[in-house]
């Protein structure tokens, strides 16, 4: 689900003006901490449109993750790659940590065909790791969007 969808339901208004976390503070942490609209967190630049529907690009989720003090641990990683030595594809297993024994664990991955990529061996690799932090830190937080590529992973 996209985030935008999740917590308009929730608050009955309407993305992005009232895009508020503040019921993600509540459901976490049992209480409403900050009334926090996700405005003052992320810029117009940390949205990307996909198909005509708004999604938070990696910096937004970064923003948030340090807003939440959230930190990472890659858990698995596995690079497959051709007889030259190219990255072929990639998958890594991401920690997100929350303070109070929280966590939840991401999955992503990337292959080359995925699209032209100006540096695969860099490239690869690093999209793969982007998509598990961003789904560790989604699923932590309640937060989830769905973009191609990205799997459902195991709350914990």
């Amino acid at each position: 689900m996209f985030a935008g969808n999740y917590i308009e339901a929730l608050l009955g208004c309407s993305f992005p003006n009232c895009f508020s976390l503040q019921a993600v503070s509540k459901c976490r942490y049992g209480r409403l901490n900050n009334q926090l609209n996700i405005s003052q967190i992320l810029e117009k630049s940390d949205y990307t449109m996909i198909s005509g529907s708004p999604f938070i690009k990696k910096a937004g989720w970064r923003k948030i993750s340090f807003y939440f003090n959230l930190s990472y641990e890659i858990k698995e990683k596995n690079i497959e790659f051709d007889e030259n030595r190219n990255v072929l594809r990639a998958e890594f297993i991401v920690r997100a940590h929350m303070q109070g024994s929280r966590f939840s664990d991401g999955w992503g991955s990337c292959e080359r065909r995925e699209k032209k990529f100006q540096k695969p061996n860099h490239d690869i690799p690093s999209t793969a790791e982007t998509r598990a932090k961003n789904k560790a830190c989604q699923d932590l937080l309640g937060i989830g969007e769905y973009r191609p590529g990205v799997s459902q992973s195991t709350h914990r």
